[in-house]
């Protein structure tokens, strides 16, 4: 067994609670970019009718947040990381069969 000197033990019942105690002061964004937890999951969204105005936003958010998780020696699975973009402007179908 080895001594724990950041985060909280894995698989511990209190396990939930001591990581939703660690993580409270979480930093929110100051670029209006949106922070969403869940259990061990943490989500980054911006929502813009212009994709120029997203990427440094979200850039700037992010910065933040890795500041943060180097303090409190968090690391990041870099496997799960992902970034996804749903454009919803008006495009006009073309089906084959008309």
């Amino acid at each position: 067994m080895r001594p724990i000197r950041a985060g909280v033990p894995q698989g511990s019942t209190l396990s939930p609670l001591l990581y939703s105690a660690y993580v409270n002061d979480i930093p929110r964004p100051s670029t209006g970019v949106q922070l969403a937890l869940f259990v061990d999951d943490t989500a980054l969204y911006l929502r813009s009718n212009y994709i120029g105005n997203i990427l440094p936003k979200l850039q700037r958010a992010i910065d933040e947040l890795t500041q943060w998780l180097r303090l409190w020696r968090i690391d990041v699975n870099s496997d799960k990381l992902a970034s996804i973009y749903f454009d919803y402007s008006p495009k006009t179908l073309q089906f084959p069969f008309q």
